[in-house]
Parts: structure tokens; sequence; C-alpha cells
């Protein structure tokens, strides 16, 4: 609050045109985590979890036993590692081929920074629809298979949910004056190319695949290295399409 008016009088001096949205964004987010809480104590939202709300890491689980149920000659389901505070990490995979990987892969994850839910709901939405929506299922899984990663950074993202809204890291403990690792500046092509302090949201760890989650993937993806055509990783941080050698720019 008191930066604010140095705040307005810089975007006034540059002529910058702004709007003020929220007054206060921390009174937002206690409503949110109010109406949440509401909904985690109604049972039927985790018998049927809809896209109308944000879903919890609980639900997303029993999303992934039913698909894997009730589709099994289409849906696989993987537990390819465990978190830092030991979740599980989930693949779903979808084909309808005998073999998997006969077909050019398409690899989608998302919930690598914890704070962009509207991007592990993308992804979850992808995954429902590809695999409930017979016109989508029909046309694009006839000569391509998928693997979906919709929650690369469980802890985070439960920390998110129940405790920071913008908690951005996993959940390691590095010290008595700070915790976490950015997942997506972990792995180990050009690792440590970003802040290498602890305090900073972009810390990349004390070294290359470090971090469960990340070398869990890595592995996972060398898997399907056979016929990998694409990965595609979902995040909210923008209205951006980002390219491969972003560290170059």
């Amino acid at each position: 609050p008191e930066m604010n008016l140095d705040f307005h009088n810089f975007l006034c001096e540059r002529q910058i045109k702004f709007k003020l949205v929220i007054e206060n964004v921390e009174t937002t987010l206690q409503e949110d985590k109010i109406e949440r809480m509401k909904l985690s104590r109604d049972k039927r939202s985790l018998a049927v979890p809809t896209f109308h709300h944000f879903w919890s890491f609980q639900e997303m689980e029993a999303f992934f036993d039913r698909l894997a149920s009730q589709y099994p000659d289409l849906v696989s389901k993987d537990i390819f590692g465990t978190s830092y505070e030991g979740r599980n990490l989930y693949g779903i995979r979808v084909s309808r081929n005998s073999e998997f990987g006969i077909n050019p892969i398409i690899f989608v994850d998302a919930g690598t920074h914890a704070r962009e839910w509207a991007g592990i709901q993308s992804a979850l939405y992808f995954l429902q629809q590809l695999v409930e929506n017979p016109t989508v299922s029909d046309e694009l899984t006839d000569k391509v298979d998928f693997v979906f990663v919709p929650l690369v950074n469980p802890d985070g993202y439960v920390y998110s949910f129940t405790e920071d809204r913008l908690w951005r890291k996993n959940r390691r403990y590095v010290n008595y004056t700070c915790t976490g690792i950015d997942l997506n500046r972990n792995y180990g092509y050009m690792w440590r190319y970003a802040a290498n302090s602890c305090a900073s949201n972009g810390y990349s760890g004390e070294s290359a695949l470090s971090e469960p989650e990340i070398h869990s993937m890595a592995n996972y993806m060398q898997s399907f290295k056979r016929n990998f055509r694409l990965y595609l990783s979902t995040h909210t941080c923008g209205n951006l399409v980002l390219w491969p050698y972003g560290f170059a720019m």
C-alpha cells in the first residue's frame, strides 16, 4: 500500500493507460478460499466433478480412476513417480491401439507452476473431451496417441489450494528462510540459466533434475521418445505462446 502513489505516478509520467480492476486482491482470494472450502464439504462434488470450479487434487485422482475404469480400451493410467511430499504423479495415456506409441505421440502437461490453476483445468478439459466426446475423440485419436500429465507439481498445487494462493514452486525445504524449487527450470537442458537465488521464484535448485517431480518427468518422457512428436506445456502466466529455446530471448 505504501507504494501505491509512487506506482500511480510512474504510470502517469510514462503515459501508460491503466484501470483499477480489483481494489483488494487479498479479500478476493479469501472469498474464493471460503467458497472452495464449502465445496469440499459437499461430497457430491467429488463424485462427478464439473468444470464450474477448480478441482482439488482428490477430485483429479477420482477423475483419473473413473476414466481408466470406464474406458479401458482407450485410457491407461500410469503412476510414474512421487512428489517431494509423497503424492503420486499421474500420466494418462489415450490410444485406440493395442500397442501404445505406434502412432505419433502428443505429450501434454500442466501444473508445473502451482498457482496457474486455469492451465491445469485446460489440460483436464482437453483430456475429458478427448475421451468422452465422440466427435472430438474419433477425429483426434484416429492417427495420434496422447499422454497427459495434468499436474506436474501436486505439492505446490495443494499448498496453493490451502495456504498461499499465489505459490509457484514445489515444496522442497531448502533452509530456514526458503522453500521451493521452480520445477520449470530444474530440467537438465540449460540448467541454472535462470536465477540461482533460492529467494527467487525462478530458483532452479542445487543441481539439474534434483527434484523428484522433474526427475520422474524426464524419465517418463524418455519412455516415449520412439515416436514423440509434440510437447505442449500449459501455463497461465499471460496470453502467450512460448516456443522452445526461450532462454536465448
